[in-house]
């Protein structure tokens, strides 16, 4: 099998497959980027170099120069949308018969509007995966050069949905026809637990020769996945307007009320 040179520049080198080879003879790795590692293997090379670019070159932002991780946890559904409620039904008018103008019925007020569902709660973040187990061969390193192994990031928790609007009074008659309650907005769902550390990385190397690098090994705490916002409360439902000679016009609805948000995931190792 034929064993290539690797350079490392910003956009990383992911190996999440066992598609990716792990095997190199010279690997060259630019500061601010790193070698991210999501899969269990094991990444050898027979020398490895720091490359420090120009000011005018564009920077990574990497924690370390290897990165171990597990898969990030599932992201939690949106809550659903409550319902709106119906609209209040509009009342009668005065009414006389056609006979000897003998009054029929009095006018009827308009009905109130009904009030809106709440909204759905958001689903929860799904757990992280622990970090796999990785080896590291580097041989001869060249540089100073950093590992970190960190579990998975928890999945985001799912926004609550928000509450459907009052049903408007109905319109016309001699009393009021009163908007309905807006439904209350859904709870946001939690945020997922971060990955576990069950193992530092395996890291095997030689100093270039007279010189004093070394491997820095360590365990970075993972994140948990953060909380789903809460969903907004549903709107009020409108007054029903005034019916004629005299008639009284209704009140507007209350809002809903804002659901709470999610709350965010737990990292690993606690510290």
């Amino acid at each position: 099998m034929d064993v290539y040179d690797l350079t490392v520049d910003a956009n990383n080198f992911n190996i999440d497959s066992s598609a990716v080879a792990t095997a190199y003879n010279n690997v060259w790795i630019t500061v601010g980027s790193c070698v991210r590692i999501s899969i269990a293997c094991t990444f050898s090379c027979v020398n490895l170099y720091k490359v420090y670019p120009g000011s005018n070159v564009t920077h990574g932002s990497s924690i370390a120069d290897f990165i171990i991780v597990g898969a990030t946890g599932s992201a939690g559904a949106a809550g659903s949308t409550g319902t709106a409620g119906a609209n209040g039904s509009n009342g009668n008018n005065k009414k006389c018969d056609a006979a000897g103008g003998a009054l029929a019925h009095y006018p009827t007020g308009g009905g109130g509007g009904q009030n809106g569902t709440a909204g759905g709660n958001g689903g929860n973040g799904g757990p992280a995966a622990d970090a796999p187990a990785v080896v590291l061969n580097l041989g001869t390193i060249h540089d100073y050069f950093t590992v970190a192994t960190q579990g998975g990031a928890g999945g985001a928790g799912g926004a609550g949905g928000a509450g459907g609007k009052g049903g408007d009074g109905g319109n016309c008659g001699a009393v009021s026809c009163n908007g309905a309650k807006g439904g209350n907005g859904g709870n946001g769902g939690n945020g997922g637990t971060g990955g576990k550390v069950p193992n530092k990385a395996t890291v095997t190397s030689t100093s270039e020769a007279g010189s004093p690098y070394t491997v820095t090994n360590t365990i970075v705490v993972s994140d948990g996945g953060q909380a789903g916002a809460f969903g907004a409360g549903g709107a009020a439902g409108a007054p029903g307007a005034a019916g004629g000679h005299g008639g009284s016009s209704g009140s507007s609805g209350a809002a809903g009320d804002n659901g709470s948000a999610g709350t965010t995931g737990v990292g690993y190792p606690v510290q």
